[in-house]
């Protein structure tokens, strides 16, 4: 790979990582004004229509040719628009439901907890990952067996426990986040973790043979009808003619980077960046948002829950390893 080539996969990774870390702190400031419901319905409904309109425009032969030709960098967001059989559309609606519920669990982490732990605790998603590869997938249960998945588990969790006990009480009491709360919300970001490993091995193992931005087009598609049942049973579109005007607009800017655009540089940067270099980089991800989190709202760790966060990330990504070491034996 040429070198600029990989210089710009770089760049389109990280700004995934940037921009996935600070997505808690928006999830955060709306839930000032909406329910979880509301904010999650309309940024995902948003997120639908952007990527069908690229889907549908993309599709256009003509037009494609026109802009590859003279924007060569597009090739990575085209493709031939896949051929959807009943099944396959049973698969892709079972997708969608889960992420409906992965994706309610996500937002709710942050009416509870401050972005910074939510993240921390989140990311042991990686372990989930593989231990549903063990139930799920035969070919990669070897993996659960391996010292790097065992270290790297018992690592991570060592980190988990040191973040969630070894808290600093009286920033708590400040960020005006009781016992109850902070109990609730480490709850939802442990069943986050496991919700989004399930919903990214079951979405693997459905949509082996699609360009990635297609299925995640069809996947956030039937999230947000998902969720925009969810909108209207609880009353969202009352909040959203109450609330001020220009909040609107801003869910719409946060639809467009956190999940349209995110994606979107993801999957152009993967199609350039081997496995294991990606899944380290994206290991930043909770970084920022620990760094973001303790700017904006005073969310900073204690030295002990530091390295707790060190241990879970580097747990975790130990314990990814374990499936990719197993694929090359």
């Amino acid at each position: 790979m040429p070198s600029s080539s990989r210089r710009t996969a770089y760049l389109l990774l990280l700004n995934t990582v940037f921009l996935w870390g600070i997505a808690p702190l928006a999830v955060k400031f709306l839930s000032k004004y909406y329910s979880v419901w509301t904010q999650n319905g309309f940024r995902f409904a948003c997120a639908a229509a952007m990527l069908l309109a690229w889907h549908f425009v993309q599709g256009y032969r003509p037009f494609r040719n026109k802009i590859q030709n003279r924007f060569p960098w597009t090739q990575a967001f085209c493709y031939d628009p896949p051929q959807l059989t009943v099944s396959l559309w049973r698969k892709l609606i079972l997708i969608g439901l889960i992420n409906v519920i992965t994706q309610s669990l996500f937002a709710g982490i942050y009416y509870f907890l401050y972005p910074a732990i939510g993240m921390l605790i989140s990311s042991v998603n990686l372990i989930f990952a593989v231990l549903f590869s063990f139930v799920l997938l035969r070919d990669e249960r070897a993996s659960i067996r391996s010292f790097k998945f065992l270290f790297g588990s018992a690592f991570a969790m060592c980190g988990v426990i040191t973040v969630v006990f070894l808290r600093d009480p009286h920033l708590l009491e400040h960020l005006d986040v009781t016992e109850a709360r902070f109990w609730i919300g480490v709850t939802l970001a442990l069943l986050y973790a496991a919700g989004q490993a399930f919903y990214l091995i079951t979405i693997r193992s459905v949509v082996v043979n699609m360009h990635p931005l297609a299925s995640a087009t069809y996947a956030i598609s039937l999230t947000a009808a998902g969720l925009l049942v969810l909108l209207v049973i609880n009353g969202g579109i009352g909040e959203l003619l109450h609330q001020p005007f220009w909040l609107i607009p801003f869910m719409a800017l946060t639809a467009l980077l956190f999940i349209v655009l995110a994606h979107g540089t993801v999957f152009a940067a993967l199609r350039q960046l081997n496995a294991s270099v990606s899944s380290a980089t994206m290991q930043l991800t909770p970084a920022v948002t620990c760094l973001f989190s303790a700017l904006v709202y005073g969310d900073v760790l204690t030295i002990p829950q530091m390295f707790g966060g060190i241990a879970v990330l580097f747990g975790a990504w130990l314990a990814s390893q374990s499936q990719k070491t197993l694929i090359k034996k």
